[in-house]
């Protein structure tokens, strides 16, 4: 499939566990710019793409193969955790693709692979080999044809990698202004998402917490953290809505029946907030008083 084979092409991606801090709200969008990543944003890039194509799509967690130890038995260890896209298609059910370069997931599945038929004597494409930048522990590398690798591209590879590119162009001219618009509409639907963006977007200000703070202590943590950094205590606007977005995410996790609440208080809330310790710190950081 073509948005597999721009996916694995060692000249677009590169495989690297090691993510960038995030430069917007898009996580996908910020992906497909820094082209570096590793398994979860090449399956949810290639799923998002191919849902912007309307075909549905749903990324699949579990693990790769793992290494023979011997004595008929695999150890597989959580470095072989692994992701990938699954894409459904009348008459054949959901199917199993791979994105991710060959560096960490080895060959892709034959029935996905477009250049499953090249010979021993054929040109071996891009996406057959392995990156220059391969982590430490990385899996092993998809197998390489043998035999000699010859200097001059035959007609045949050349008109499959043309009309490859061909398809590729059109689909990213299709999907990449819809990943951006229709990732950020869904990521304000629950309060989960629009709590994992005011996370991200204090962050950048300096402000944080682990994974571990309760959405209550994390209220507490903001503040201190504010105070600490300002002088003085968050804005009331800016903490009660801090404080709403915590109980929202807080029933939405534990209660029986979480309650129903509207986008635009999710976004409000978020901006509220976010507009609010951004204020207060850009008024301790230019010496002006702060509320």
């Amino acid at each position: 499939m073509a948005l597999q084979s721009y996916f694995r092409a060692a000249t677009n991606f590169t495989y690297d566990t090691r993510v960038a801090p995030a430069r917007s709200e898009d996580a996908v969008w910020d992906f497909l710019q820094s082209r570096r990543g590793y398994c979860v944003q090449f399956a949810t890039g290639m799923a998002l793409m191919a849902r912007t194509l309307d075909i549905p799509a749903r990324v699949g967690v579990g693990f790769l193969p793992g290494d023979a130890d011997g004595d008929g038995t695999y150890v597989v260890t959580g470095r072989k955790s692994h992701a990938w896209p699954e894409l459904y298609f009348a008459d054949q059910g959901w199917v199993r693709f791979e994105p991710t370069p060959a560096i960490q997931s080895g060959a892709p599945p034959l029935w996905s692979d477009p250049f499953a038929a090249i010979g021993p004597g054929d040109d071996v494409p891009d996406e057959a080999l392995p990156s220059a930048a391969a982590p430490t522990g990385a899996a092993t590398t998809a197998p390489v044809p043998t035999g000699p690798v010859v200097e001059q591209e035959t007609e045949q590879s050349w008109t499959r990698v043309g009309v490859i590119g061909g398809v590729v162009l059109v689909a990213l001219l299709l999907a990449l202004p819809l990943v951006r618009r229709r990732t950020r509409t869904r990521a304000d639907e629950t309060p989960e998402r629009a709590w994992l963006r005011a996370r991200r977007r204090l962050a950048s200000k300096g402000i944080s917490w682990s994974d571990a703070t309760t959405p209550r202590d994390a209220v507490l943590a903001v503040q201190s953290q504010v105070l600490a950094a300002s002088g003085s205590e968050l804005d009331a606007a800016a903490a009660r809505a801090l404080q709403q977005l915590a109980r929202t995410v807080e029933r939405q996790r534990y209660a029986p029946a979480p309650e129903d609440v509207a986008t635009e208080d999710l976004l409000r809330w978020t901006d509220e907030v976010v507009d609010g310790v951004t204020s207060q710190l850009s008024g301790a950081g230019s010496g002006r008083p702060t509320r």
